[in-house]
């Protein structure tokens, strides 16, 4: 009908009664009919307004019900049988039982109610089981616990679940080689923290989750998976932070061996604020050398030694691990000496420090040689000058790159590209020397068509002292790959390496080529300061090592003090007893200590030949024979048990050797822990020494390599980021990294060169910054 309304009643009685009048002055009464649920249609017209009893109090709640509008109740219209005047239209009464809720302001929260319809039924809340269609009480004050126990028991809801369940197949191969799949349940839980690990491991920003990309991929894989946003994966990074680091610390609350730590500090140029990196060291129960990232907390205090200490014991307080500490490397600069005296004066009475402190602090070899390096390039800058300049040339405008590779393609020089150094990084430098070489006959024809490049070309002497000075810094660079490496053992290695680069200094100084006669010269004064501050211990991490025991100092020592080379031994030596006397004290009761075996056994023997004696005189000689066969057996089975786990160790052979076939000390795939876990029950107290020793790192560069992290995470998009989030994505990112090396996965690591190439960047901002702060 046009100009028609549609009222929907609700608790209306089954029939009417009253005497409603019609347009026409007939009464309704005679035409009551049993009513059904209906839409009821009441005409507009003019001349009748809406009778008053169809406005009772169920319509005004029917009113106010659909005024939220939350869906259309479906009702069912029954026909009136009445076949009165057509042009007055009759009122039927409709009733329903069941009304959806109006919306609420607050969203429900509970995952039950995913199951559920909100309605409402006689103005109370209840949930319409969406499988079954049961209406169950749900009253805000009663809680979800209905709907739970319903669910428990609906068969409907059972069989949507076991049908979503057939959905996912999994397959897994068996030993025989066949196939078997089995049913496979989606966990959102578990997804959220595998996103959420994904983006602590590969460095990705945490609005990653809202791309409509990384969406669209998620809800292919699993159409029901909930979409959650960047601050929601922010807090699931920072649960993990706190689950891995709970897991930490409980390893180091077990680990027997000692720890080794490494710090350095760096100074971010977006934040203008300093950092320190803690880095922790040891070898697990299955003779693994480990590392771990303890913390990488800001600074905002002044970069004093003392203030850096404070921080340092802060952490190895709330880590517990200040008692378990074998030592600490640190680079060479000038607040390190008052760094590690103020660790010494806190540690020291307490926590036995390994022979009270002496062998606590180890200078980073990797600094040390880029010290000597340094050293001796600051007289050869003007050799190596045009070399840099020529380069420079070449890489100043895309033209002359574009003519250089065509130069290259003609006289087929190698595909690379040339290097600029950096003229305050040595290793730079040699990386430029290395690939300079290489382009030689381009950068002669080169100059042939570029005249502006004649006046910085090269000469041949040039050359040949690019190719002088590039043979000596590689023998450095190599050490210097050596002493970086984090995932084996580096102090064994330092002696060898060491002791070789002294006497390779000793005949450059004696060299022919002025140029690297000089270099040398200076390297070596700085050489000779450094050695005697690291030779003991590194020297005692060489005995450690079973291919060689004391093989390295019997050659190297008559070497480089052809004088008294005995004497230098033996102060090795005396430092190895001492400590070995005290693991022996300290980790078993009953094992034998130098001065007081020694001792021991003279009077054990004394004893023993004299109670013989007094048996010879008062007993038969065949009696007496017989006893001192006895006592001659008892006093040699006392001599072979009273000899130390030490000197045991040092009387067996070494590693063999096959003849020809030589040694490789850079070889870092030759497991040194591998062989004392094998033959560590042999000599047990010496196995504790070596567990603790080579676990020493002889860099640094571990803790380094995080500010090269730290570089990518906190860039100039990031630089709002506090530093504790800062925190927690970097220790994470290294202990999800260290959990999946164990289990077998293959990460990849970073190049040698990268790594340089970052820190220099990154030491270079320091050193820019570091005014501002210290």
């Amino acid at each position: 009908m046009n100009g028609s309304i549609r009222i929907l009643l609700v608790g209306y009685p089954r029939v009417f009664r009253g005497n409603m009048k019609s347009q026409t002055g007939s009464s309704v009464g005679d035409h009551c009919v049993p009513v059904k649920k209906t839409k009821v249609t009441v005409s507009k017209s003019p001349c009748m307004p809406p009778p008053k009893a169809a406005v009772s109090k169920a319509a005004k709640k029917s009113k106010v019900v659909n005024s939220a509008e939350p869906k259309e109740v479906e009702t069912v219209a029954s026909e009136s049988s009445d076949t009165g005047d057509s042009d007055s239209d009759h009122i039927e009464a409709a009733t329903t039982d069941v009304v959806p809720s109006p919306t609420r302001k607050r969203k429900r929260t509970s995952k039950y109610w995913a199951e559920f319809q909100e309605v409402l039924i006689k103005g109370k809340t209840h949930g319409e089981c969406k499988h079954c269609k049961r209406n169950i009480g749900a009253e805000s004050k009663n809680g979800t616990s209905s709907l739970r126990k319903h669910l428990n028991s609906c068969m409907a809801y059972k069989r949507a679940q076991q049908q979503i369940n057939q959905m996912f197949l999994k397959a897994s191969e068996t030993q025989d080689g066949s196939v078997v799949a089995y049913n496979f349940k989606f966990n959102q839980e578990v997804t959220r923290d595998c996103i959420a690990r994904m983006i602590i491991l590969h460095e990705l920003p945490f609005s990653f989750v809202e791309y409509i990309g990384f969406r669209r991929v998620l809800t292919s894989l699993q159409p029901n998976i909930k979409l959650v946003k960047r601050n929601t994966t922010k807090s699931d990074c920072i649960r993990i932070y706190q689950m891995e680091k709970k897991h930490l610390y409980d390893i180091f609350s077990k680990v027997q061996s000692r720890i080794s730590l490494t710090t350095d500090m760096w100074t971010c140029t977006t934040q203008n604020r300093g950092y320190m990196a803690l880095t922790a060291h040891y070898v697990d129960e299955e003779w693994k050398i480990q590392k771990r990232i303890l913390s990488f907390n800001v600074v905002d205090v002044q970069h004093t030694g003392v203030n850096i200490a404070k921080v340092l014991m802060e952490q190895l307080y709330k880590w517990n691990i200040d008692r378990k500490i074998a030592s600490i490397t640190l680079d060479n600069a000038s607040t390190n000496k008052v760094v590690v005296s103020e660790l010494l004066a806190q540690l020291k009475p307490d926590n036995g420090l390994l022979l009270d402190g002496e062998l606590f602090h180890v200078r980073c070899s990797a600094h040390v040689v880029a010290i000597i390096v340094d050293h001796g390039m600051l007289q050869i800058k003007e050799e190596i000058h045009k070399i840099r300049n020529s380069v420079k040339f070449i890489r100043g405008s895309p033209q002359r790159q574009q003519k250089f590779k065509e130069v290259c393609l003609q006289v087929n020089a190698p595909d690379k590209k040339l290097i600029q150094d950096v003229d305050t990084r040595w290793n730079s430098t040699y990386l430029m020397l290395e690939t300079a070489l290489l382009f030689r006959e381009a950068f002669n024809r080169f100059g042939k068509i570029e005249p502006d490049f004649l006046n910085v070309a090269p000469t041949s002497e040039d050359w040949n002292n690019a190719s002088s000075l590039s043979i000596c810094l590689k023998v450095f660079y190599e050490v210097t790959i050596l002493f970086s490496g984090t995932s084996y053992v580096t102090v064994n290695r330092y002696f060898d390496t060491a002791c070789s680069l002294y006497l390779e200094l000793r005949e450059w100084c004696d060299s022919d080529d002025a140029l690297i006669s000089k270099m040398a010269v200076n390297m070596m004064k700085k050489f000779e300061r450094y050695w005697q501050l690291t030779s003991k211990i590194f020297a005692i991490a060489s005995i450690l090592d079973h291919r060689f025991k004391m093989k390295l100092l019997d050659y190297y020592f008559p070497l480089i003090y052809p004088g008294n080379s005995e004497e230098k031994k033996l102060e090795v030596m005396e430092v190895l007893k001492r400590l070995y006397n005290e693991y022996a004290t300290n980790y078993a009761s009953s094992a034998h200590v130098y001065s007081a075996n020694i001792s021991t056994n003279q009077v054990n023997m004394e004893d023993s030949v004299g109670s013989s004696g007094s048996t010879l005189s008062s007993q038969s000689s065949f009696t007496s024979r017989r006893k001192g066969l006895t006592a001659f057996m008892e006093e040699s089975s006392q001599h072979d048990v009273v000899r130390t786990d030490l000197e045991q160790y040092l009387s067996a052979d070494v590693h063999p050797i096959r003849k020809g076939s030589g040694i490789d000390l850079n070889d870092s795939s030759f497991d040194v822990l591998g062989w004392w876990k094998f033959h560590g029950p042999m000599y047990p107290i010496v196995a504790v020494i070596a567990r603790d020793i080579l676990a020493i790192p002889a860099s640094s560069v571990a803790s380094e390599s995080v500010f090269s992290t730290s570089g990518r995470v906190v860039d100039k998009f990031r630089s709002s980021m506090l530093p504790e989030t800062i925190e927690a994505l970097i220790c994470t990112q290294d202990w999800i990294r260290s959990a999946l090396k164990n289990e077998g996965y293959g990460l990849g690591s970073t190049s040698l060169q990268t790594l340089l190439e970052a820190m220099e960047e990154l030491e270079s901002d320091d050193d820019d910054a570091t005014s501002h702060i210290v």
